[in-house]
């Protein structure tokens, strides 16, 4: 049996692929320009279930008002075969936690918000790099979880920014509070 760092680890490097493909896959089959966003939200566990978050893509051709341009349930590209393709890697992660104490719980969702921002950070990064196809120059992957009201919510945003240089953080919170 597999440890809880071991199934983390292993949900971290098939985040990095099943993410990569799947806004790939969405800006070529929508044909989309000018994607500046991909979001992961709706993290959902509760002491007897972790699922993986949905991960979603915008662009600004959208027309989305300020609030809606930093808020995945109201986006378009909702990219269902990123969680459906991710929902087998959870499985040992739930059997591993199973009747596990709160306090663990507690420690492994932590662990989980620093796992899926280490991937958000690679993906803003190698998207950036690579100039990739109908991506912006500013391109950001976040986590963009409303659902934990505003501090927690932009404890985890500002997490999952990490290392952009801080003119893009300035501008993601001034954009987003706008």
């Amino acid at each position: 049996m597999q440890t809880i760092a071991q199934i983390l680890s292993q949900i971290e490097s098939r985040w990095e692929v099943v993410a990569r493909k799947e806004i790939d896959r969405a800006v070529t089959d929508s044909k989309l320009e000018d994607v500046y966003v991909a979001g992961f939200w709706l993290f959902y566990t509760d002491g007897s279930a972790f699922y993986p978050p949905y991960l979603s893509i915008n662009s600004r051709s959208g027309n989305l008002n300020l609030y809606d341009k930093w808020s995945p349930p109201e986006w378009l590209h909702g990219l269902d075969g990123a969680t459906d393709a991710m929902a087998s890697e959870y499985e040992p992660l739930m059997e591993a936690l199973r009747d596990k104490p709160e306090s663990e719980w507690d420690n492994v969702i932590e662990q989980h918000y620093e796992l899926i921002s280490r991937v958000s950070q690679s993906l803003t990064k190698t998207f950036r790099e690579e100039g990739a196809i109908a991506t912006t120059d500013d391109f950001l992957a976040c986590i963009l979880d409303h659902q934990h009201g505003d501090t927690e919510s932009e404890r985890l945003s500002r997490l999952s920014i990490g290392g952009i240089m801080p003119e893009d953080l300035q501008r993601f919170f001034a954009d987003r509070n706008s």
